[in-house]
């Protein structure tokens, strides 16, 4: 069974950099398009040639796509799926013009098997790594609340994708005289937070923005 491991976050918050410690040759990125990676080595790193990158906008795709990367690719234990809000627009945009609720629960389907639904059918020593964006709403008292940017509430209610995550991380932005450093958040401060880690796995509630070291500290408590 993978580990499941949630990074949710607003555009430029440093999701994507997180990434940059991970080892290469144990790490396949599966992205929506062929925006570069925005961290030094990225480029490199990370091409057709080293066969670790694939674009993609279907999630039919990207689910054969991670079960084909374990079945076939025993040295890859990091599969990365980036932005991951905008394969459900683009199946949404697929789908705008029929009718009727069953286009609602063809996304909320094919979210979940391309993502959680996959947990138990991927090997032990991999960590499904899922990276998407967040947005801010007010609760019905008027509170600030994080949720996930999706596309209808369909995606939101019955799926409820945190759910099914043992590991749910906030990239944050910290501004300390006037320099930003970025930090992943592991915990809740308040309600308006959706990260969640196991009780006692981390010592700070803002640690560094590295998922290497995450999966490192993961492995450790295990």
């Amino acid at each position: 069974m993978a580990r499941l491991i949630l990074l949710g976050a607003p555009s430029g918050s440093g999701k994507s950099t997180s990434l940059r410690n991970l080892d290469s040759k144990e790490t396949f990125i599966i992205k929506p398009n062929s925006k570069p990676l925005p961290f030094a080595g990225g480029k490199k790193n990370y091409s057709d040639k080293n066969k670790n990158v694939f674009v993609t906008k279907s999630l039919r795709e990207l689910k054969e796509t991670i079960l084909n990367i374990n079945d076939k690719a025993k040295h890859i234990k990091n599969i990365v799926v980036e932005d991951f809000f905008h394969l459900m627009l683009a199946k949404s945009m697929e789908d705008a013009s029929k009718p009727g609720f069953q286009k609602y629960a063809d996304l909320g389907k094919e979210t979940y098997d391309a993502t959680a639904g996959l947990e138990s059918m991927l090997r032990d020593d991999i960590n499904l790594i899922i990276l998407t964006h967040t947005i801010e709403e007010k609760d019905t008292n008027g509170m600030p609340q994080t949720k996930l940017k999706l596309t209808g509430k369909f995606v939101e209610e019955k799926v409820d994708l945190p759910s099914y995550f043992t590991y749910v991380l906030e990239p944050k932005v910290i501004f300390k005289e006037g320099k930003p450093e970025y930090k992943l958040l592991t915990n809740k401060r308040s309600e308006a937070d959706i990260a969640k880690t196991p009780m006692g796995m981390f010592s700070d509630i803002l640690i560094d923005n590295d998922l290497n070291e995450v999966i490192k500290v993961i492995e450790s408590n295990e």
